[in-house]
């Protein structure tokens, strides 16, 4: 889906309705995933709706195209 200049893309797993959003160069993760010590990586299952959904959805940013990765919480990184 795509409003304007920003494409959204459905992110089950955190949430079953969770999206993550791109904006130009720039991937909002949300809640997805989460920047510890410089590493991104998914929040622990205790944390997810789903995390076999969420896994899914982690590995289907690989295929996106950006630059940035800003989540909810930790440093935006370059992918």
């Amino acid at each position: 889906m795509q409003i304007g200049n920003i494409k959204i893309i459905h992110t089950p797993g955190h949430t079953p309705g969770h999206v993550c959003m791109i904006f130009e160069d720039v991937l909002f993760a949300g809640d997805l995933v989460k920047n510890k010590n410089g590493n991104i990586i998914p929040y622990p299952n205790l944390w997810n709706w789903d995390s076999k959904k969420m896994m899914k959805s982690v590995k289907r940013l690989d295929s996106l195209k950006y630059e940035w990765l800003c989540m909810s919480h930790g440093t935006p990184c370059v992918k």
